[in-house]
C-alpha cells in the first residue's frame, strides 16, 4: 500500500457509527500503485458521512479521491 495523503486533519471513519460495537472505524482505504500515485489529486480525497435525516444507504461511506490523467 503507498500511503498518499499527510494531513494534519484526521481522516473520517470510513464505517457508520452504531453498525459494530465499537463505533465508527476507519477500514476503508484508496489504494493506487507506483504507476498511479502521481495521478491522485490528493486535496480530492474525501469521506462521505451521510445525511443524518436520513437512515445510510450502506454501513460503509463513500470515499471518492479525483485523478488527473
Amino acid at each position: 500500500m503507498i500511503k498518499l495523503f499527510h494531513s494534519q486533519q484526521p481522516i473520517l471513519p470510513t464505517v457508520n457509527g452504531n453498525v459494530d460495537a465499537g463505533g465508527g472505524l476507519l477500514i476503508d482505504w484508496l489504494l493506487v500503485n507506483e504507476a498511479m500515485k502521481k495521478h491522485v489529486i490528493q486535496a480530492s480525497y474525501k469521506v462521505h458521512t451521510p445525511d443524518e435525516r436520513y437512515q445510510p444507504p450502506s454501513d460503509h461511506r463513500l470515499v471518492t479521491a479525483a485523478i488527473d490523467l
